[in-house]
């Protein structure tokens, strides 16, 4: 709130109130000052409210008698705003050294008007942060396709019922996420907190790469480390051996970290032992957001693809039920996120190079080798879709711009999208499938595919999709792909799949996991998540509606 609209509330308060002790104020008085004040927002007046039409239409539903003389009521909004930091949110954004200011004023009596007003705000705007998140999904992904659900309830009763039954705490919390995923991250955030508050961590020294079985200064430090986070069991010690305990504990932490756990303190698990605490309080914040926009309203039976953590799960509830490694695309060919819902498998499939690739990147092969057709074994389609041979063809006389074939390759052992692949027909042209390039699962950093992803384990996947031991058991599904024919299972319903951005989660036993940020997604994210809350048009649309009187969408 600046300070101008601070004053333009206290100024209009006191007008009525005065210096008297808040239990000699009857409600008529405040009531008049509650007018004068929405009067004066409304013509123009700089105003400290987010949420200004439904405020005043939530007043005027009540008669504009204030909300929050109640003691217990006030008391529990006041510990919701400073508790909004449990959550990744910012209890300042809910004016909460205006609300504290105006309970302390005039000798202890409140400034009753600009107090209730500032207190149904916050308790609005806090609330919505919790049900939609602060940041506007779509705002930092332009492939959002999940539908909000603003306007579904009537935010003017929800509210008037809290407060009629003293659950403003209980209704802001069944306003978050309830999914463990996002408590855990809640448990997580306030133990870096404790971590920061402590100190935090003192980087490992730079050099040369420590490994089991070296007497070394920096093995110090990395005892001191691996211990603040729990990953060294017990003291640090002061020895400067890397004995097996250690060794251990580094393997732990890089398993956390999404790192290749072969115990070797190189590169990047330095750098990653020594990214700030600070750091680590932003990435879960970041991604305590990113839960508020998808968690809700998760499918009860879904597959998840963590693109920054390069896995795929298949979910149940809030239990995985499997997961696989997979390969996502690369920086310049980012999979994009959204949610879809997987309808076919298909094996034995063919591939349709994508013409940017066919013109790009294989026409200088192409070049280069006259065999490089058959070798992949593909085949020449013209723009009638008919093949031709390609021994033909002058190769020479081709360009990017200049391309009229359509390149196929045949099912096989060398087909780029290997021998099954999952479908979710979208605008993307996106999908999950095998690969011929298995030794790429074995790296940490799994970037490799021009946007499709690529899973690991594709025939333990369809079996348990199709889920039919009987007719697609694991060996049926190996003889179909062993046929070579061409083959399309249609699903007997259809999966919902989300393409989601983790970079932090938290189990059960509270151990916190971090993903790199393959795509720097996360700045946008804090970025906004930092910055004053704007409302998406959607739902500043929904609100002028409210004020309108349609309280409901029906």
């Amino acid at each position: 709130m600046t300070g101008r609209a601070a004053c333009l509330l206290l100024s209009l308060a006191v007008i009525t109130i005065g210096a008297r002790p808040a239990w000699a104020i009857d409600d008529a008085e405040v009531t008049g000052q509650i007018i004068a004040t929405l009067e004066a927002l409304r013509e123009g007046g700089d105003s400290p409210l987010v949420a200004t039409s439904i405020v005043s239409a939530f007043y005027e539903s009540r008669g504009y008698r204030p909300a929050w003389r109640d003691l217990r009521n006030r008391d529990d909004m006041v510990a919701s705003i400073r508790g909004a930091a449990d959550a990744g949110l910012d209890p300042a954004e809910y004016h909460l050294a205006e609300i504290e200011r105006a309970l302390g004023a005039n000798d202890g009596a409140p400034v009753l008007a600009e107090l209730d007003i500032l207190l149904s705000d916050a308790f609005f705007v806090l609330g919505y942060h919790y049900r939609f998140g602060k940041v506007d999904p779509e705002s930092v992904n332009p492939n959002w396709n999940l539908p909000g659900r603003f306007g579904e309830d009537d935010p003017v009763a929800i509210a008037a019922a809290a407060l009629e039954t003293h659950d403003v705490p209980g209704l802001l919390a069944r306003l978050q996420p309830r999914h463990s995923f996002y408590q855990h991250l809640k448990i997580a955030l306030a133990s870096y907190r404790s971590l920061e508050l402590a100190g935090g961590w003192a980087p490992v020294p730079d050099g040369e790469t420590l490994r089991l079985g070296m007497d070394n200064p920096r093995v110090v430090q990395l005892r001191r480390r691996l211990m603040l986070t729990g990953d060294l069991a017990g003291g640090a010690g002061a020895s400067t051996v890397f004995d097996a305990g250690v060794d251990s504990a580094v393997r732990v932490f890089q398993h956390r970290m999404g790192l290749n756990d072969d115990g070797l303190v190189g590169r990047d698990t330095l750098a990653a032992l020594n990214l700030p605490v600070g750091t680590r309080i932003q990435q879960i914040r970041i991604n305590l957001e990113r839960a508020r926009w998808i968690l809700h309203d998760l499918d009860p039976y879904a597959v998840i693809v963590n693109v920054a953590g390069f896995m795929a799960y298949i979910t149940e509830g809030e239990q995985v039920v499997w997961m696989t490694r997979v390969q996502v695309g690369q920086p310049y060919h980012m999979t994009p996120l959204f949610r879809d819902e997987l309808s076919y498998i298909e094996i034995n499939p063919t591939w349709t190079v994508p013409h940017s690739i066919a013109s790009r990147e294989l026409l200088p092969k192409i070049k280069q080798d006259p065999g490089y057709i058959a070798s992949r074994n593909m085949i020449v389609l013209d723009r009638n879709g008919q093949q031709v041979d390609a021994s033909g063809i002058d190769w020479a006389s081709l360009s990017g711009r200049n391309f009229p074939f359509t390149l196929r390759q045949q099912p096989g052992p060398d087909n780029a999208l290997g021998r099954i692949k999952f479908m979710f027909p979208n605008e993307h042209a996106v999908y999950l499938h095998d690969t011929p390039d298995k030794a790429l699962f074995a790296r940490d950093y799994r970037v490799f595919s021009h946007g499709c992803i690529r899973v690991q384990d594709p025939l333990r996947f369809a079996e348990i999709l199709l889920d039919d031991p009987d007719k697609w058991s694991l060996e049926k599904i190996q003889a179909a792909v062993d046929s070579g024919v061409t083959q399309r299972v249609v699903l007997d319903r259809k999966i919902p799949i989300y393409l989601t951005y983790w970079t932090a989660a938290a189990d059960d036993d509270g151990k916190v996991s971090f993903s790199r940020d393959p795509y720097d997604r996360d700045a946008r994210v804090l970025t906004a998540l930092d910055a004053d809350f704007v409302a998406p048009e959607q739902v500043r649309e929904r609100a002028r509606e409210i004020s309108r009187g349609d309280s409901v969408r029906r």
